[in-house]
């Protein structure tokens, strides 16, 4: 297993992302995954088919522009940290309250207020 670490592009707000490649031989051919620091997204994964053709099985983006674009910003994405709506902005954990930033609305959203616009890598 070889892992690897490059830069992908540049968000419009100058951050950098990264691609993270995890690669394996399985029998003779090399097999793999990319990831983008950008909100994790699954950039691309090389398997083996039925025949034993190693294909690209992720709907993905040779340049980074691609996932900003404005229907596209999605693709590859991977759930946030909590995959659901949250029941009036927040939370208890532990004897903790965690209030979320909706201005008062109802529901909390997947993700932080910045969504994508925010840091590359999420937080």
């Amino acid at each position: 297993p070889v892992a690897s670490v490059e830069i992908f592009g540049h968000m419009p707000s100058g951050d950098p992302v990264h691609r993270i490649c995890l690669q394996s031989c399985v029998g003779e051919q090399l097999c793999g995954a990319s990831i983008l620091t950008r909100g994790a997204t699954v950039q691309e994964v090389l398997v083996p088919d039925k025949a034993g053709q190693v294909e690209d099985i992720v709907l993905g983006f040779a340049e980074l522009e691609g996932y900003n674009g404005p229907t596209n910003f999605c693709y590859g994405g991977t759930p946030g940290r909590y995959a659901n709506r949250i029941s009036n902005g927040g939370f208890e954990l532990e004897e903790n309250s965690h209030e979320g930033k909706e201005g008062g609305r109802k529901l909390l959203r997947h993700n932080s207020s910045q969504n994508w616009e925010g840091p590359a890598s999420g937080n």
